[in-house]
């Protein structure tokens, strides 16, 4: 059989991403026993990439065009990532893979339609799957769960050594530079500790979308003026960020709206490093797994679990992640839900 999965954010300026991460890692393992295309829909590129890692690479210039693609590359099965919508503009066998929450679908963009029967879906974490359930009217059968990935930098062994040189408890926040990722919120509790307490390192990792731009720079000056927390330069390769999240007692994940999944709380548990985290959608997951659960809207009880991490549970079931969040495992699962 051969399959094609589509994105719009499969190209290298976006490879930074989870989902983009996350896609690859799928196509290329499934590629070993199967004949596997990744396909970009992209109005304006120009350049000609024809391989992403050992995976051909197809380009489409709407979503609307993937039908002649499919049929021109003799595609049997076309795997969607984020976009229910597009599902009626296919003629062979299709599949969605849910990787965020309804606001990521652009539903307003691409009107979900009636939904075949016998159309697949896929989800990244128990909550997404009901909330799926729930906007798609979709029937138990039509969607599963199943584990993505981390990559082998997270698995090796538990690299954790808590060596604190000061007093401060020093946390880092990996996440993107939007409101939704609770950054906003951090600062806000931040500015109610004491400066010899607490320190956090923010990575300097803005969002791809022009709306959110602005906001980042609002963070950046904020940041500018706190005497707890600093911007740091992005990390750019799983290798550096785990040896990044090792140096510090705690990584933040406090996201104030729901996440599909929550790749980074995941990475930071896989490494037996505590985890404060909002525990909304994907993140309740992580929070069984021993991430610690905080509402970063409520700026006191926020600051008061930043002070006190040297006192929350810290019982991390990292083996669980290890022996499940692996690529090989989460791709076979993928490709058995999806055949």
């Amino acid at each position: 059989m051969r399959i094609a999965f589509v994105s719009t954010e499969l190209l290298p300026i976006y490879a930074q991403g989870a989902l983009e991460r996350l896609v690859v890692g799928w196509a290329q393992t499934i590629s070993e026993k199967h004949d596997v295309v990744l396909v970009s829909v992209s109005p304006t590129i120009k350049e000609e990439i024809t391989h992403i890692g050992r995976v051909p690479h197809l380009f489409a210039t709407s979503y609307k065009a993937l039908s002649k693609l499919c049929k021109e590359h003799h595609i049997e099965l076309c795997v969607l990532n984020n976009r229910p919508g597009w599902l009626g503009a296919i003629d062979v066998k299709g599949a969605v893979i849910l990787h965020n929450f309804p606001s990521a679908w652009e539903t307003d963009q691409f009107p979900v339609e009636s939904i075949s029967p016998n159309s697949r879906f896929v989800a990244l974490s128990h909550s997404l799957c009901a909330q799926a359930k729930k906007t798609l009217a979709l029937r138990d059968e039509q969607i599963s769960h199943v584990y993505p990935y981390l990559a082998p930098a997270f698995l090796k062994t538990t690299t954790f050594r808590r060596t604190q040189s000061t007093n401060k408890t020093r946390y880092l926040f990996p996440n993107r530079l939007m409101y939704k990722k609770g950054v906003w919120a951090l600062l806000d509790a931040l500015d109610l500790i004491p400066e010899a307490e607490i320190h956090v390192d923010i990575t300097f990792s803005p969002s791809a979308h022009i709306k959110d731009r602005d906001f980042a720079q609002k963070v950046l000056a904020r940041v500018n003026k706190s005497v707890n927390a600093r911007v740091i330069a992005p990390l750019t390769t799983p290798e550096e960020v785990s040896h990044t999240m090792s140096l510090y007692d705690g990584v933040l994940m406090p996201s104030v709206e729901p996440e599909g999944f929550g790749l980074v709380a995941f990475e930071a548990l896989a490494l037996g490093i505590p985890v404060i985290t909002s525990g909304l959608g994907g993140l309740s997951q992580a929070v069984e797994l021993g991430a610690t659960s905080v509402d970063p809207l409520h700026t006191p009880s926020f600051a008061r679990n930043l002070l006190e991490l040297g006192s929350l549970p810290t019982d991390i079931n990292s083996d669980f992640i290890v022996n499940t969040f692996n690529v090989k495992r989460s791709a076979k699962a993928l490709l058995e839900l999806l055949l």
